[in-house]
């Protein structure tokens, strides 16, 4: 009979098959290259699912949160970022909104997966 791990001994093995994966940077701004969900999100779903993780997203007016369930217990970690609201100098209020719950998945996943990413501040 095989011994079952916990949540958080599952999320740091995803953090290490992650990291292990050759991720690659795609996103390009003018002085540096940085992560984007397509770069890391389908390697995450592909490990999540060898581990038995599932993530949830969701979004209220104060946080965006992110639930990481295992699927074979009731345990879960929940990660939140305050909500702030991405500035787009033309569009409309539905594009500036997906435009935000598009960055903030993207931090959340930087943060629970502990992805490096270019520092700007301390670049500066």
């Amino acid at each position: 009979m095989s011994e079952k791990i916990s949540i958080y001994q599952k999320l740091n093995q995803a953090r290490v098959n992650l990291q292990e994966s050759g991720m690659t940077k795609q996103g390009k701004n003018q002085s540096f290259k940085y992560f984007e969900l397509k770069d890391f999100l389908p390697k995450i779903n592909q490990i999540n699912l060898e581990l038995g993780l599932c993530v949830v997203c969701s979004f209220d007016k104060e946080y965006a949160t992110m639930t990481i369930f295992d699927t074979e217990s009731d345990q879960s970690i929940v990660f939140t970022s305050p909500m702030v609201s991405a500035k787009i100098n033309s569009g409309q209020a539905i594009q500036a909104l997906g435009s935000t719950e598009t960055y903030e998945r993207r931090y959340l996943y930087l943060t629970a997966y502990e992805i490096v990413e270019h520092d700007k501040i301390d670049s500066m």
